[in-house]
């Protein structure tokens, strides 16, 4: 950078310079009446010159330059220059009168506010630059936390990128984590201060939920079942874990117990409430990046005990010498198990039926299932009662 530019009619100067500074000002005149422009006078340092070294001239070469203005190390005045021109007719301009003012402050770098800056899409940075002297020359940033650099001509190095002018900006779409610094250098290179921005991390990776509890496929019952499973997140981490359950039936999932960032995560559910049947667990998790994982469980909920019945052809009173004996059984929600076939008796006397004995097997010579079975040609004795027994266990121990 050069250590004094000229803008609009103010000459700024770096007045830090180590070893002092010189520069040089061009005049550009420009002449509409047609005879040309002849000639550009600069006249000597009015106002207050201390520090500085210079000797009006005029210059009538098609550049149009002053002598060199100098400056000693350090410098703080504020001294005037007229500046005129003259055409080749002798017709004088106004002139311009430039105003030293010394320059040794940086811009500064303010950037936009990213939010969330925890994320899953991408993230738009402007950086913005402004300068109260000589005007913004570049912005350097980085966004790996390192220090912005750059070499002795401007150029950046390292991880640091350098965007022109006091403007500077650019989109963050990687995962990962960044953070944000910079600085800008007006045009007297004078460097601001290093500002370290917002860190912004970007997921865009789902978390993974599973469940450990209770099995696939699992029937469950009672006020007590426990729904447990783990959510993880390498990335942006764990912001919650939520269990749900969709009983048979039900149009959508409520929450077992309050979500919890901790994984594993355990809850406690209360089945006596549901609706037998076939039901659906589930655990989302959420990351702090807002990206979410839904792990869903099939399991059968059932509370409620299989209906038997037993039925015998023919029945009450009979002087048939056999009878044929049905039992059946029907569960809503689980298969039907481990069934048992008893029969007793007891003595009849004046068509009442006295004490009964014990219960002993019954065969089931009929064959059937556990939903239906079949005892036929059962042999009746005369002056005997007769109870039949059919005891069947569903898939939830009922």
């Amino acid at each position: 950078q050069p250590s004094a530019l000229v803008s609009g009619s103010t000459l700024y100067y770096r007045g830090n310079a180590v070893g002092g500074g010189s520069a040089v000002i061009r005049d550009t005149i420009g002449d509409t009446g047609g005879a040309g422009a002849k000639q550009a006078t600069f006249g000597n340092l009015g106002g207050t010159s201390t520090g500085f070294t210079f000797t009006g001239s005029t210059d009538a070469t098609s550049t149009y330059d002053s002598n060199a203005i100098t400056w000693t190390d350090p410098t703080t005045s504020a001294p005037t220059l007229l500046v005129t021109g003259q055409d080749n007719a002798g017709n004088d301009a106004t002139g311009t009168t430039l105003t030293f003012a010394n320059d040794t402050t940086g811009p500064t770098v303010a950037a936009n506010t990213v939010s969330p800056t925890t994320r899953n899409t991408s993230a738009g940075v402007t950086l913005t630059a402004t300068d109260a002297g000589s005007g913004t020359c570049a912005i350097y940033y980085t966004t790996d936390g390192t220090t912005p650099a750059f070499d002795a001509a401007g150029a950046a190095t390292g991880t640091t990128t350098r965007v022109l002018g006091g403007s500077a900006p650019f989109t963050l779409s990687a995962d990962g984590t960044h953070t944000i610094k910079h600085i800008a250098v007006d045009n007297l290179g004078n460097a601001g201060t290093v500002v370290t921005g917002q860190t912004i991390v970007i997921d865009t990776v789902i978390p993974v939920s599973a469940f450990t509890a209770p099995a696939a496929s699992a029937v469950i019952s009672g006020a007590s079942v426990t729904v447990s499973g783990t959510g993880t997140d390498a990335a942006s981490g764990v912001a919650s874990i939520q269990i749900g359950v969709q009983p048979f039936g039900a149009g959508s999932f409520s929450n077992v117990g309050t979500s919890s960032a901790i994984s594993p995560i355990s809850k406690t559910l209360d089945t006596t409430g549901l609706a037998d049947g076939a039901a659906t667990l589930r655990i989302v998790t959420t990351d702090n990046a807002g990206n979410t994982h839904t792990a869903t469980r099939a399991v059968t909920i059932d509370n409620v005990a299989p209906v038997v019945s037993a039925v015998a052809a023919p029945t009450g009173l009979t002087n048939s010498a056999t009878t044929t004996v049905t039992l059946t059984a029907t569960d809503a929600a689980t298969a039907l198990t481990t069934p048992t076939y008893e029969v007793r008796s007891a003595t009849l006397t004046v068509d009442t039926c006295g004490a009964y004995g014990a219960y002993g097997p019954l065969a089931m010579d009929g064959g059937g299932t556990a939903a239906s079975s079949v005892a036929t040609n059962f042999a009746l004795t005369n002056q005997m009662c007769y109870q039949f027994r059919y005891t069947v266990s569903d898939s939830a121990g009922h």
